[in-house]
């Protein structure tokens, strides 16, 4: 019987900027009791976490592989931070500014899935807010209060051409960056 793994997509931050997210997650870890931002490289998700057979993996590589040669690059603008309320934690994140670039890339993406790929309408969305997660799940409410008025003010800004996005998947303890899928166009 084969093998299922979990894999998402997503946009991965220059290594410069990503160790700027990773300090604000060990603040986060440290200063606020919440640590499971740390199990994650900082990303843009573009497609959630889906399961695959092993077998087909080369299918999909192949597939993404194909998509990507159809994208262009383009910059993405990281300013300010942001939240979601949840029901028992909240989400902290950086913001990403609007990109029409950005959003029309997920749209693809989700469509070609949808065809190509034989995902659910379900399984790829098209209501899209990108974002780079610092905390979540384990932040509680109470810790979120005293951490949000000092980030609500604090200034965080970056950006970069996006060339590329990734195929994370996860080893059984934490995600990895798997393949990368550079834009052609």
């Amino acid at each position: 019987m084969a093998r299922v793994d979990l894999y998402f997509i997503a946009i991965l931050p220059p290594d410069e900027i990503g160790s700027k997210i990773i300090k604000l997650k060990q603040r986060f870890a440290i200063e606020f009791s919440a640590p499971k931002g740390l199990k994650i490289l900082p990303h843009i998700t573009l497609q959630m976490p889906f399961k695959a057979v092993s077998t087909n993996e080369p299918l999909l590589i192949d597939s993404l592989e194909r998509f990507s040669t159809h994208e262009s690059s383009f910059e993405i603008r990281l300013n300010r931070f942001g939240f979601f309320a949840g029901r028992f934690s909240h989400v902290v994140y950086v913001h990403v500014e609007e990109n029409p670039s950005l959003s029309d890339l997920h749209q693809h993406l989700m469509t070609f899935l949808r065809s190509e790929a034989g995902f659910s309408k379900q399984a790829t969305p098209f209501h899209f807010k990108p974002h780079l997660t610092i905390a979540h799940r384990d932040l509680s409410k109470e810790q979120f209060e005293k951490a949000w008025p000092e980030f609500e003010q604090a200034h965080f800004e970056a950006n970069w051409t996006c060339h590329s996005f990734h195929l994370l998947k996860h080893d059984g303890k934490q995600w990895q960056r798997f393949r990368e899928f550079i834009f052609l166009l």
